[in-house]
């Protein structure tokens, strides 16, 4: 399971996310209430339309073990987890979302909100496209 350390996801969620695993979801995909950049728009444009997934670059998102392995890695280019929840997707393996509202950072994004944010973002959209 990844969880993002600057407060914005709800532990609280946690035991939910399990219980889904549980019951068969090979990964669970947090869904945010809002996006922070506009290249994050566009990522989840592309990724609804092409996998059914609204939110890939939440980082609230759990695996079964079994997916990690049929990928053998949880990121090859630096979009952790993104990869690897589209990889399942693509396979057919059952994706759970979970739809949550976004508490305020308690820091400053490592990203930033500029331009070079967004263009990581777009770069990444681009490697999982190619990649999964």
């Amino acid at each position: 399971m990844t969880l993002d350390a600057d407060g914005q996801h709800d532990p609280n969620l946690l035991p939910h996310i399990l219980h889904l695993l549980e019951k068969g979801a090979d990964v669970v995909i947090g869904v945010r209430s809002r996006y922070a950049r506009p290249a994050e728009v566009i990522f989840a444009f592309v990724t609804r339309l092409r996998y059914g997934i609204l939110d890939p670059l939440c980082g609230l998102k759990a695996y079964r073990a079994s997916v990690y392995a049929a990928r053998g890695c949880i990121d090859s280019y630096g979009s952790i987890g993104t990869e690897l929840a589209l990889f399942a997707a693509v396979r057919g393996m059952h994706v759970e979302q979970v739809n949550f509202v976004v508490k305020n950072r308690a820091d400053s994004p490592r990203f930033g909100f500029a331009w070079r944010a967004n263009f990581r973002i777009l770069r990444a959209l681009a490697l999982s496209v190619l990649r999964v």
